[in-house]
């Protein structure tokens, strides 16, 4: 419990080099599930750290998790990635995981590559 507690408050920032913008990840614990927000653009030069998020996340073996991408404005096709093994790690324990606020360009991605269907 004090792995969740801890990692509720984990803010994990990174900037792009070619701009001024980056992604964020937000994290917090509700009652029933682990909320993951994705704030920025999720692309190759944050590959690291969202690689890094999603193992830890697996780790915790929580029920559900809920990724937020409402504030994410680009998604590359190795995050993409990213949150298929994300998905198949979590299934192995019997985890469920759900994709909420998709919009413009991110939820075109993820519908077109069928990503949305492995998420509940």
């Amino acid at each position: 419990m004090a792995l969740l507690q801890a990692a509720t408050a984990s803010r994990i920032t990174i900037m792009n080099d070619h701009t001024s913008q980056g992604l964020t990840i937000e994290e917090s614990l509700e009652p029933d599930c682990v909320v993951v927000k994705l704030i920025g653009l999720a692309d190759s030069d944050s590959s690291t750290v969202l690689e890094r998020e999603v193992l830890r996340l697996n780790a915790l073996r929580a029920a559900l998790i809920v990724f937020d991408l409402s504030q994410l404005t680009f998604i590359s096709s190795l995050a993409i990635g990213l949150l298929v093994s994300f998905r198949k790690g979590q299934s192995r324990y019997g985890g469920k995981a759900l994709l909420k606020g998709l919009t413009g360009s991110v939820a075109e991605a993820l519908q077109r590559t069928r990503v949305t269907e492995l998420f509940i």
